[in-house]
């Protein structure tokens, strides 16, 4: 009886175990590897090997990261890109550009001395203006800054008197002035250098208070031609000029 009842326990295991065999935690998978070793995967990650060694996941991931920097450097460095400024190489592109191929533009600009005259410009097929180009002659035009315009005046004493303009910054000849004086020598002469200093005292005496005294000697010669040629002489013959100073006019 006892030998029936283990054939029956044997014969109940047997038919209970394909019922008992998903409840125990399942083994790992097993993957035959190439080289003749055991690989375990584990759950949640992937691993998969190569007949060099490395893995195929490790090769994706090198590509991937040289796709992406390959991606920015074209972000980066555009065809129409200033890598110093960010703005665009060709003006056109600007979102405001200096100008519009074709388009021209007009204006009066200085020439010559001190003139004007009518200019013209064009946009170029690059969104840039052109060199001005002048339409019109230079009017209006003034001296040369800097030029001189003499005159000669005949001075009484038969030399002559230079009388010098020069132009200015703004083109215009200003006031002639004397550049030498004339000799009027010819209109006066010295009576006494110091007539208190006279040798003779009857001069003295008659002519109290007299310093340098002068004398006209042409009737024409006027009065301040006179007083110059006196001045003139002194200086040249006499040490120096006293008072009173007196002239005898004709």
């Amino acid at each position: 009886m006892l030998r029936a009842m283990v054939q029956r326990a044997r014969v109940l295991s047997w038919w209970a175990l394909p019922l008992l065999a998903g409840c125990p935690e399942p083994a790992p998978d097993v993957a035959a590897s190439t080289t003749g070793k055991t690989v375990v995967l584990v759950p949640g990650t992937s691993t998969s090997t190569s007949t060099n060694g490395t893995s195929e996941g490790e090769g994706s991931g090198d590509d991937e990261t040289a796709t992406a920097s390959s991606s920015t450097a074209g972000e980066s460095s555009g065809p129409h890109a200033d890598a110093s400024s960010g703005a665009p190489e060709n003006p056109c592109e600007a979102p405001t550009p200096p100008c519009m191929p074709g388009e021209v533009e007009s204006a009066v600009l200085a020439c010559g001395h001190c003139g004007t005259q009518d200019a013209s410009r064009t946009c170029t097929e690059t969104c840039t203006w052109d060199h001005w180009i002048a339409t019109s002659e230079c009017v209006g035009q003034g001296c040369e800054p800097g030029r001189t315009m003499t005159m000669t005046l005949d001075c009484r004493c038969g030399d002559v008197m230079e009388r010098v303009s020069t132009c200015s910054e703004a083109c215009v000849f200003g006031e002639y002035v004397d550049a030498n004086q004339c000799n009027f020598e010819c209109c006066a002469r010295v009576v006494y250098c110091n007539t208190a200093a006279a040798s003779d005292p009857d001069v003295v005496a008659a002519h109290p208070g007299r310093g340098t005294w002068c004398e006209q000697t042409s009737s024409a010669c006027s009065q301040a031609e006179v007083r110059e040629g006196c001045l003139q002489r002194v200086e040249r013959v006499c040490d120096a000029l006293f008072e009173q100073f007196h002239i005898d006019y004709l």
